[in-house]
């Protein structure tokens, strides 16, 4: 979210970018201020508890691949959490994590109705897991069209453009499937080299 921020708001000092997992943060929005005076995208219903012995992974460390991380990586990763979880959240209002990545997913929104700047053919990589969550079937297919809607729509501003699908990963990409990642970067790089095609 914040590299997709930076590239709409700063689209000068931007070459290329690679979104890893990124439709997962758009799947839900703030509802419209004042009202239903604005139509928000369908939003997924909340997910149904998880079916016996499945578990979903809520944060980094409930992915089976945090255990492959250092140790230090792993220290840092839960202590950083703490110092967002350990404070107090007002009676009715978000959880503070919450309340700013919606905040981001609307700034977004509105970069994306602006395009004064479109990026144009700059490559833009977008990374897809490839493992959905554990939902009951009817569910899952809604979260299937959905998370591929909102892929298409991260593709569609950059007419050099492309979906990597991180086969038997979760959400947390990053350590399920770093070596997809990798690559991804190194597409963008050689297409910025070569000014090429991605």
């Amino acid at each position: 979210m914040i590299a997709r921020l930076y590239a709409g708001q700063y689209p000068n000092d931007v070459a290329g970018l690679v979104l890893v997992d990124h439709a997962m943060a758009m799947i839900n929005r703030r509802p419209p201020s004042g009202g239903a005076t604005a139509a928000s995208p369908p939003m997924l219903p909340p997910p149904p508890p998880s079916p016996a012995g499945l578990k979903m992974a809520i944060g980094m460390e409930d992915d089976p691949n945090f255990a492959k991380l250092s140790a230090r990586d792993r220290e840092f990763h839960l202590w950083a959490n703490k110092q967002v979880r350990g404070k107090a959240d007002s009676p009715g209002k978000l959880p503070e994590g919450l309340d700013m990545l919606l905040d981001c997913v609307a700034q977004a929104d509105a970069i994306d109705k602006d395009q004064s700047h479109p990026p144009g053919n700059k490559p833009l990589v977008d990374i897809s897991a490839g493992n959905a969550p554990p939902l009951p079937p009817p569910v899952v297919e809604q979260w299937r069209m959905k998370y591929a809607e909102l892929h298409k729509k991260l593709l569609s501003p950059s007419t050099n453009s492309k979906e990597l699908l991180a086969e038997n990963s979760g959400h947390f990409i990053i350590i399920d499937r770093s070596d997809v990642v990798i690559d991804a970067i190194g597409q963008v790089v050689q297409s910025i080299r070569n000014n090429s095609k991605l």
